[in-house]
């Protein structure tokens, strides 16, 4: 999901009466849902998919990037009151799949809430649920059917590069990514993908418990048929599974009968499961929780508490070395991951008075450095790249814009620009930002965001204070 500029500090809006300010624009404008999210490139760079939002539907949209000036496709839309779609992601060259979620009332009992996966051809074509069989026969099993969500393929749409938008990836993909030690395993969810295997095969990998004793089994699940075979069956204390990108889960971990967490590796070429023992390292506290598998060969990355806050870590899956701090930062915590559709690690993410990402990849920085020079006052982020890296797909951002998006060839240093999150919007229009920093009666120093309407004199004006929830 799209990040704020405000983030966790204080908002300080401060309103004109009887000034020189800029007309007022339509409420609506700032209350109705991005008209793009959640982008998604191809592994070969072909195909481009992202969510719109239009009044209470969420539509999946593609473009076909070899059509040069092609429509964009609407290939399947959300039912508003029964589900709606939370993200998508390439599994293939042509093939995507999505995920929705939502509840379902029966007509004897109301169902719990539900997340399935369904799967679409680029252009529209042979859409898939992708859920398992129903067990009609014991009413104490009910598991949500598809038979009344009504996938709606709708029709070819035109949009000009300024009416396209989309929010970065954040951590939407409908697979965790080692937030926590456990998980609440159900079969009303069967969402949790844990690799794509992008440009491979027809088959993606979830983890799934379906038999409610805590701990899952890997299932290969074909996006063509929705045939499901076991990959891997669960392995005791294993509750989550990260995997090479490849189709091999690589690193599990859970939670033992003594209640430590407890980390196992397959290394390359090998089957069976060993205790990963060299998971300590001098100035961590508390426990790893893995986000993916290094570029590196054997290594993993996984946050891990220093200094009080959360920072990045490596891991040698080979058991020799401790886990070595990659990046922290003294003032904040590390933030969400960015995660290819192969699994790769982009960056992570991390807010000061600004967002920022820290990226594994050195040339990736030095990209948006020359981006964010070249464009004064906005934020880039990598939000997903084609196999090799070779396409990017950036979302760029700033206090008066909810993201702006291009595509970046990298071999032909071009950049293509997709659109806009909310075009309507008169930008110049709208309050700019200024960090601050003022102090609390305690003397705490608080940092903040001061908003001030275009042509306002900054005195005298009446305020507004947004402050973030407490945990």
């Amino acid at each position: 999901m799209s990040r704020s500029w405000k983030g966790i500090f204080t908002s300080v809006i401060c309103g004109a009466t009887g000034l020189a300010a800029a007309a007022p624009q339509n409420l609506e404008n700032f209350a109705r849902r991005p008209q793009m999210h959640g982008v998604s490139i191809s592994a070969d760079g072909r195909y481009v998919a992202f969510l719109s939002g239009a009044g209470d539907e969420t539509t999946v949209m593609t473009f076909d990037r070899s059509q040069s000036g092609g429509p964009f496709k609407r290939v399947a839309a959300s039912e508003p009151n029964k589900f709606d779609i939370g993200w998508c992601r390439w599994a293939t060259d042509r093939r995507a799949v999505c995920g929705l979620f939502g509840n379902i009332r029966g007509k004897r009992y109301a169902e719990p809430p539900f997340k399935r996966l369904f799967a679409v051809n680029g252009d529209g074509t042979a859409l898939k649920t992708l859920e398992a069989s129903r067990d009609d026969a014991n009413p104490l099993k009910p598991k949500t059917s598809m038979r009344n969500l009504n996938m709606n393929y709708g029709a070819d749409l035109e949009h000009s590069n300024q009416s396209m938008i989309t929010l970065q990836m954040g951590n939407s993909l409908g697979y965790s990514v080692g937030q926590n030690f456990v998980s609440q395993f159900n079969p009303d969810r069967q969402d949790e993908v844990i690799d794509f295997a992008p440009g491979d095969s027809n088959t993606l990998l979830i983890q799934a418990d379906d038999d409610r004793d805590g701990y899952p089994s890997v299932l290969a699940v074909n996006i063509d048929n929705a045939n499901r075979a076991v990959k891997m069956l669960q392995s005791p204390p294993i509750q989550l599974f990260i995997t090479d990108g490849r189709g091999n889960p690589r690193l599990g971990w859970g939670n033992a009968k003594s209640g430590e967490t407890g980390y196992f590796v397959r290394l390359e070429d090998e089957r069976d499961w060993k205790p990963l023992a060299s998971i300590k390292s001098a100035g961590m506290v508390g426990q790893l929780r893995p986000i993916a598998i290094g570029v590196e060969p054997n290594t993993a990355y996984a946050y891990g508490i220093f200094e009080g806050r959360d920072a990045l870590w490596s891991i040698d899956l080979t058991d020799r070395e401790p886990p070595k701090l990659l990046f922290k930062h003294p003032l904040v915590d590390v933030g969400e991951p960015i995660l290819s559709t192969d699994r790769r690690l982009l960056g992570v993410r991390y807010d000061v008075e600004r967002p920022y990402v820290w990226y594994a990849n050195p040339k990736h920085r030095e990209l948006i450095d020359r981006l964010e020079g070249q464009f004064p006052g906005r934020a880039f982020d990598i939000v997903d790249s084609s196999w090799g890296q070779k396409i990017l797909v950036l979302q760029s951002t700033s206090d008066v814009d909810f993201g702006t998006y291009y595509l970046y060839d990298t071999e032909k240093d071009k950049l293509q620009k997709l659109g806009t999150a909310y075009p309507e919007l008169d930008q110049k229009a709208l309050g700019t930002m200024t960090n601050i920093i003022y102090k609390a009666a305690d003397g705490t120093e608080i940092p903040g965001y001061l908003t001030v309407p275009t042509g306002a004199e900054k005195k005298n004006l009446p305020l507004v204070v947004v402050a973030p929830p407490r945990n």
